[in-house]
């Protein structure tokens, strides 16, 4: 399948922890110079329950589900957190019966996070996780340029925080031709259960200069 083809990117996203401060309202590594929480974390969409999820079926305004299964094995909703605290909402995503080989989230990234982006920056997704309907778990970053997409692809915790930066100096990345970027939550070989994404924040930074 394409998507387990690109698990093996030509960069891979390792963590790296340091200093944060808050920027546009959410926790983010010291010199980020963009950072955002997803929409579906921070704001009530308009449908806020799918069922009979077909693949590449929209969800809000910056988010799609995507899948190889039967669309009446999918749904998804977003749901109210607490109201005292960030984030204020949550995706609840349920599989039955699946057949398929995989079901992932995309986030789409704004224009904002785009601008100025280069081979010299890190991009850190920091998504917290509740699943038990999959054994794996990975997280991908896709950046579209000209004609190429670069991919950078790490696994993720099914049950916990993971923080990972994708170090995109590593990559072909043409900064002149970038033309849209999305983060993937990809669920691998899921079964029946459920996988609640409570919450995922994207930012960029520079990369040390050494």
């Amino acid at each position: 399948m394409d998507w387990q083809r690109s698990l093996k990117p030509k960069a891979t996203g390792t963590p790296e922890f340091g200093d944060t401060f808050t920027l546009n309202g959410v926790i983010a590594p010291l010199t980020s110079d963009w950072a955002r929480r997803g929409e579906l974390w921070q704001s009530s969409i308009d449908k806020r329950v799918l069922t009979h999820v077909k693949d590449k079926q929209r969800f809000g305004a910056e988010a799609a589900i995507y899948h190889d299964g039967a669309s009446d094995a999918v749904e998804i909703a977003q749901l109210e957190g607490s109201v005292s605290e960030d984030p204020s909402s949550f995706v609840q995503l349920s599989v039955s019966d699946f057949k398929g080989t995989f079901v992932s989230i995309a986030i789409d990234l704004p224009r904002e996070a785009l601008h100025g982006l280069t081979r010299g920056h890190l991009v850190r997704s920091d998504v917290t996780i509740d699943a038990n309907c999959a054994q794996e778990a990975y997280g991908r970053l896709n950046v579209l340029n000209g004609k190429n997409t670069e991919r950078f692809t790490s696994a993720i915790r099914l049950n916990g925080r993971s923080e990972i930066d994708f170090d995109l100096f590593h990559s072909e990345l043409d900064e002149n031709q970038i033309e849209a970027a999305w983060f993937d939550v990809i669920f691998a070989n899921p079964h029946a259960g459920t996988a609640r994404i409570e919450d995922l924040v994207l930012s960029r930074r520079p990369r040390a200069r050494f």
